[in-house]
């Protein structure tokens, strides 16, 4: 306690706006090295069924959350959790046009879903 108060405060400041002047000229950087580690959401999982909005292929992405992902119109669906997700016939859903997905629970029961119903 012998610092006062004001001279405490603006030096913490200065080191803070240091470290954020440095982040600022280094944010390249640290782009490039998260980007070696993560991966986006539209590279990720795989094709499974069609969005009813552009008929393009959506990716399941099977890591909690589970869901379904369309890179062209940037969307995402949830998905039920604890069971697996694979195509339904290629039917489509009657009011929007996505095909529809069966779900099955690890207990046995099975039932199809529309992503977008699902979601709405």
């Amino acid at each position: 306690g012998k610092a006062r108060k004001e001279d405490v405060v603006r030096h913490a400041l200065r080191i803070f706006r240091a470290k954020f002047e440095y982040v600022v000229k280094m944010i390249d950087l640290i782009d490039q090295l998260f980007e070696a580690t993560f991966t986006t959401l539209s590279a990720t999982g795989r094709p499974l069924s069609r969005c009813g909005q552009c008929m393009k292929y959506m990716n399941l992405i099977d890591k909690k959350p589970v869901r379904l992902h369309c890179r062209h119109c940037d969307c995402t669906y949830q998905m039920p959790a604890n069971g697996s997700i694979k195509l339904y016939q290629e039917l489509k859903c009657p009011l929007d046009n996505f095909e529809l997905v069966l779900f099955s629970q690890k207990q046995g029961k099975t039932f199809p879903l529309c992503p977008m119903c699902y979601n709405s």
